[in-house]
């Protein structure tokens, strides 16, 4: 999907240019799962992503305008104080989209 002219890319709060800070870091990703958020016209995505051998969490909404990203927010997780990796991935199977489906019972974020 195209960039919009304009794109706001964020990164823990602060502006980045789009490919820069994270972009130059980053190595394989080991684990990641997202959601579509069609009211909202977004997505958001959660990923662990290696970085000079050490696990990083990785965090990112895109909002999406007139069919273009408009909105790039990223939130990046490192030290093993504040990622447990282990607790991560005892999450794998949960289903992030149940709770945007109507016929679920749950309430559908807007």
């Amino acid at each position: 999907m195209p960039l919009a002219s304009g794109v706001k890319y964020t990164e823990n709060g602060i502006e980045v240019a789009v490919g820069k800070a994270l972009g130059k870091t980053a190595g394989k990703t080991t684990f990641k799962r997202g959601l579509i958020d069609t009211p909202k016209c977004g997505t958001h995505t959660q990923a662990i992503i290696d970085e000079a051998g050490k696990p990083m969490l990785y965090g990112v909404r895109l909002k999406i305008d007139k069919e273009r990203i408009s909105e790039i927010e990223a939130i990046v997780v490192r030290g093993k104080e504040v990622l447990d990796v282990k607790a991560i991935l005892d999450t794998k199977d949960q289903d992030w989209e149940a709770s945007f489906r109507p016929s679920s019972g749950a309430p559908v974020s807007r």
